[in-house]
């Protein structure tokens, strides 16, 4: 059941992403506010090194005032493809190239209050290029097996949900090929 828009209001503007407050109704209720974050959409990537090892990135994240360990991620700029993004935000968090990548899924992350939706890669054919990180990064880069990987999600020690997606969704391709 759709609910219609009555009227929205941009109560936030930043640099990342925007706030709106809709008024909605629909025949089950009257109305209602809906606070949606409107996000320009991302990429992750699962790079995978010819020695079967997932490059991740470890680094500190304010919101949930955690140190977290991710696949490379990004957001989309403004008029960026997003495997345009995948490339810049492997070589800009990893310092590796890939010379091919693979789409595993789109997904969203949060669509009960966020538009984000994420494109998620499989990159192989890693070679390590110099780069300059992110200014606003800081980043620790992790080389691990996928079972290892695996054990950690299953321990909750790696709780990212576009890490755990992209995961899944690799070793889903892997069987499928």
């Amino acid at each position: 059941m759709r609910e219609s828009l009555l009227r929205s209001e941009r109560v936030f503007e930043g640099r990342l992403l925007s706030v709106r407050k809709d008024t909605v109704e629909s025949r089950r209720i009257r109305t209602t506010i809906r606070e949606v974050v409107e996000h320009p959409g991302a990429v992750g990537i699962v790079p995978l090194s010819d020695q079967s090892e997932i490059i991740m990135v470890e680094q500190y994240r304010h919101a949930v005032r955690e140190y977290l360990l991710e696949i490379p991620a990004g957001t989309l700029e403004r008029e960026e493809t997003p495997i345009s993004c995948a490339r810049r935000e492997l070589l800009e968090e990893t310092g590796f190239e890939a010379s091919r990548f693979k789409r595993l899924l789109r997904c969203y992350l949060a669509p009960r209050y966020s538009s984000e939706l994420i494109t998620i890669y499989e990159a192989t054919g890693l070679k390590a290029r110099s780069h300059a990180p992110a200014s606003d990064e800081n980043l620790n880069v992790r080389r691990l097996r996928l079972k290892n990987v695996l054990a950690m999600i299953h321990r909750n020690h790696i709780k990212d949900a576009k890490t755990i997606c992209g995961i899944f969704a690799l070793i889903r391709s892997r069987h499928e090929a």
